[in-house]
């Protein structure tokens, strides 16, 4: 047996063999070729991902997740949770098509189930932007019982929660809030937040309202008898929204 070494990948080669003894050789055999197999494919390379955040804060618990669309039954998942570097290599990481979401708490990624092809050594760089809470918070009496809200919409926001002081009295995906079943004559003050997944931003700052009196209507039916030759009894119709009565003499 022999085996020939050091060749090249997908190349015919052509053999004969000769007898030899004590200086004399045969004939040349029957010619036999054979080709070389190609190159095993590589099918692992190296992976590393960059994250940071628009406003410099810690990216310490970001995650991680690329999703093997291409093999999905071989169990070719890779995920991390970053520490404070944000960066993470996988020096064996499976070629191929992925699906690739990066999360942070309170921040948009522009990584969420994003397709990824890997086919050579890939560097991936995200800045994750931080969730703002809503701009621009105005508060508007409707009525004796109802205040309105309007606010400037934030960028990544899914919706928003609505607090009157510390209660929370509504969830919408819109910029607008009618606040109703108020009490006339008294002031109100609201807050609202963004709202992303399971993610609350602090609260917006704070507009007020106060909302109208009711109107004051003149009493009807006034009249008045002399009780004696000292005293007068007035009455009359109890008007509506009054809580009490002033009385004048000419």
């Amino acid at each position: 047996t022999y085996t020939d070494n050091n060749l090249e990948a997908l190349t015919e080669y052509c053999y004969a063999i000769t007898s030899v003894r004590n200086g004399n050789e045969s004939a040349e055999s029957v010619e036999v070729c054979a080709t070389t197999m190609d190159v095993p494919p590589v099918l692992f390379t190296t992976m590393t991902v960059n994250v940071e955040t628009d406003n410099d804060a810690d990216v310490t618990g970001a995650l991680v997740s690329f999703v093997n669309m291409t093999e999905p039954e071989m169990g070719y998942d890779y995920e991390v949770t970053l520490d404070e570097t944000g960066t993470f290599t996988w020096n064996e990481f499976r070629k191929g098509t992925y699906e690739l979401t990066i999360t942070l708490a309170g921040y948009i990624s522009d990584y969420i189930n994003e397709e990824v092809v890997v086919n050579e050594a890939t560097v991936i760089n995200s800045i994750l932007q931080k969730i703002l809470p809503p701009t621009n918070l105005v508060a508007t009496a409707l009525s004796e019982y109802s205040i309105s809200l309007s606010w400037n919409a934030a960028a990544g926001a899914e919706s928003y929660n609505v607090y009157r002081g510390t209660e929370l009295i509504g969830n919408v995906t819109t910029t607008t809030f009618v606040d109703d079943d108020l009490t006339p004559y008294t002031n109100y003050c609201y807050t609202v937040t963004s709202v992303a997944g399971n993610v609350e931003t602090e609260h917006s700052a704070q507009a007020c309202a106060t909302t109208p009196d009711l109107p004051v209507v003149v009493p009807t039916g006034l009249t008045a008898e002399a009780l004696s030759h000292t005293t007068i009894g007035l009455s009359w119709t109890v008007a509506a929204n009054a809580m009490s009565y002033n009385i004048y003499r000419d």
